[in-house]
């Protein structure tokens, strides 16, 4: 089975990243930094510098793939976390539809989907909504 990872350098991709491996799987490590990505060495793993808001990025290195890990890595220099999710989501998605991938995991939180006031925690609601 071939898995997407995304922000696979992050705390939570890279322990996937392992487990995926461990389990005589492919790897797909998406990430924004190769060299971070290749410092984890993963065995049966391919690696690409990703922007995982870019959806045409997402779309072509998830082709092929039998299911995709999908989260919204962290990142306080964007000017709008919204809009960063918001693209993180519409390219995951687009990357799902289009390559028709089965299987799906995301992370979400407790309280996702609440209230439209919860800053990230309603942004990852959009995350399970739109997946």
């Amino acid at each position: 089975m071939e898995i997407v990872i995304g922000a696979a350098a992050g705390n939570i991709g890279s322990r996937i990243a392992k487990k995926v491996a461990s389990a005589n799987h492919s790897a797909v490590l998406l990430g924004n930094k190769l060299s971070s990505l290749h410092d984890l060495n993963i065995p049966n793993s391919s690696s690409y510098e990703v922007d995982m808001s870019n959806l045409e990025q997402v779309v072509e290195h998830t082709k092929g793939a039998d299911a995709i890990f999908w989260l919204v890595p962290p990142n306080i220099a964007v000017s709008s976390l919204k809009e960063w999710y918001d693209d993180i989501i519409a390219a995951g998605v687009a990357a799902i539809k289009e390559n028709k991938i089965p299987r799906v995991v995301a992370i979400s939180s407790l309280g996702a989907g609440i209230s439209d006031n919860l800053g990230t925690v309603t942004y990852v609601g959009n995350l399970d909504r739109a997946l």
